[in-house]
């Protein structure tokens, strides 16, 4: 299990930054339950092979113990670094597989081999999910940024420049989402788990 992210220092951080900061889930693909009573979000970059791993080993887990049961809502946050070339044309594919109601198979495809991120490759991804590829290639050729640059502001607004890094909140009484937490940097995995634990437990 890789416990660095990409774009991180090797150097102690603290397991959760409290913070207190409106978080906006328009437009977010998220995963379970929409009342849950907390929510998990990642901020990720599919060339971030830390962000795979979340992908393939803690994901499944945090899945069946608390998104299925009804208990924790998951968001991914769009979080392409400059030292990933492909990445932001992935997050892009993506976003436009969801504009057809597949952003998760394409988002579970893009993890599971970062080396097939070349637009031919992402091409291939979508007719794999069975898209209507030309309207795939249309939406790529518009960039599909608006909402990329919307969760990228959201990133900078809490402080956030490396993946993977996760925010924990909570409905507030208003109907929005608050941020009550951040977890990134070496120790997140570990960090993460503690942190849905603790706060499905107080839901």
């Amino acid at each position: 299990m890789l416990l660095y992210g990409c774009g991180q220092r090797k150097m102690p951080t603290p397991p959760m930054r409290n913070v207190h900061q409106v978080v906006s889930l328009v437009g977010v693909n998220t995963l379970g339950n929409p009342f849950a009573p907390a929510i998990l979000g990642e901020f990720g970059d599919f060339q971030c092979l830390p962000c795979a791993t979340f992908q393939l080993e803690l994901l499944p887990k945090i899945r069946t113990n608390y998104i299925d049961r009804g208990m924790l809502r998951f968001a991914y946050f769009h979080l392409p670094l400059p030292v990933h070339p492909q990445a932001e044309r992935a997050a892009q594919a993506a976003e436009c597989a969801g504009l057809q109601g597949a952003f998760w198979p394409m988002y579970d495809q893009l993890f599971a081999d970062a080396r097939r991120l070349y637009d031919p490759d992402l091409v291939a991804h979508a007719r794999e999910a069975g898209l209507d590829v030309d309207a795939f290639s249309r939406c790529m050729r518009g960039r599909a940024t608006e909402q990329l640059d919307h969760e990228l502001r959201m990133a900078k607004e809490l402080g956030l420049s490396s993946t993977p890094s996760f925010v924990i909140a909570q409905p507030d009484d208003s109907g929005g989402v608050m941020a009550i937490g951040v977890v990134a940097g070496p120790g997140w995995a570990s960090a993460v788990m503690s942190a849905v634990a603790a706060v499905t437990k107080q839901g």
